[in-house]
């Protein structure tokens, strides 16, 4: 089993978050402190992919779907 990441369908929320992760200088409008760790996509996610996880990100930004392939 495979996965994608996919944006959110919910074109409002992705036109927010993206203009609040600019603002944060690329790092997840989620962060408190700036890190690598929590750059956008976060390791957090990033985690979810590399394990074939399904779900959003913290932020509802992406979300990672299984595809068939």
């Amino acid at each position: 089993m495979e996965v994608k990441v996919i944006l959110n369908e919910d074109k409002n929320l992705v036109t927010q978050v993206k203009e609040k992760i600019a603002k944060n200088k690329g790092h997840c409008c989620c962060a408190i402190i700036f890190t690598d760790d929590n750059k956008c996509p976060c390791k957090d996610f990033r985690e979810k992919i590399k394990n074939k996880k399904s779900g959003f990100c913290d932020c509802g930004l992406y979300q990672i779907v299984k595809t068939s392939n």
